[in-house]
């Protein structure tokens, strides 16, 4: 019996030790590839990497190792963040799976991009991305548990902005909800209209029963353009019909 044990102690241990040695050897090969794309760089673009921590490299997002020290999850959620924001018809199976097994490194690397994707001057600002990097965050292969924390924390840092308010009215995420009540409430008190519908939109989505008397109540508010006195309409009659609000209904509030 003791010699059966050992036997599969052994085994084990020689499994453990391939295993290990088998990712060594990956890793190995992920940094010769992430020295590759760094050395296609200018220096422009370099000096932009140690600024900022992330750039684009060919076909893909370039982050600093010290961002993401693994490198093969560092080249793969540069891939995967690429084929979401910049190249979304590429987004298929093989990333689906990609980030349902990382969904929180994937997380916690866009928490510590975001300053850069979010800076007005970045390298990686170039036409629409103002708007398009904001799904990185609906994918809902995502892990909720993982994503929620960061958008409460964005908002209580910003605002419940259009594109969060889009997210969110997709994915309702309940761990939210305090982080959107409390940007209700600064709204209400700089007379923000357009923030408090957004904010309102969502605990709507959120099956928050306070959410429609105060849409009524900023109904009477003077000085409504036509597209928020529409907006507000329709996310009422949304809530007496008991429709779930959409996307859609709160599209043109700002234009």
């Amino acid at each position: 019996m003791k010699t059966f044990i050992i036997l599969i102690l052994v085994a084990s241990c020689q499994a453990f030790c391939q295993t290990n040695s088998d990712r060594s050897i990956a890793n190995g090969a992920a940094c010769e590839k992430w020295d590759q794309l760094y050395a296609t760089l200018s220096p422009d673009s370099q000096r932009a990497l140690e600024r900022e921590s992330v750039v684009r490299a060919k076909a893909q997002w370039l982050i600093r190792r010290d961002v993401v020290a693994d490198c093969v999850l560092n080249l793969g959620i540069g891939s995967y963040f690429a084929k979401r924001v910049d190249t979304p018809h590429e987004y298929g199976e093989a990333e689906r799976q990609f980030a349902q097994t990382h969904s929180k490194e994937i997380v916690e690397a866009l928490r510590r991009l975001w300053p850069t994707l979010n800076a007005e001057k970045s390298s990686m600002r170039d036409g629409a991305f103002a708007e398009e990097k904001y799904e990185l965050f609906n994918d809902p292969t995502l892990k909720e548990s993982d994503l929620a924390p960061l958008i409460a924390d964005l908002i209580d840092q910003s605002s419940v902005s259009r594109e969060f308010a889009t997210t969110l009215i997709d994915r309702p995420m309940i761990e939210v909800k305090s982080a959107v009540t409390r940007d209700l409430s600064k709204a209400e008190a700089k007379g923000d209209v357009a923030e408090q519908i957004y904010c309102l939109a969502v605990l709507q989505r959120m099956s928050d029963s306070l959410a429609p008397p105060k849409l009524k109540r900023l109904l009477n508010t003077p000085n409504l353009t036509d597209n928020e006195t529409k907006v507000i309409d329709r996310l009422i009659m949304k809530a007496k019909s008991g429709h779930t609000i959409e996307r859609s209904d709160i599209e043109g509030l700002e234009n």
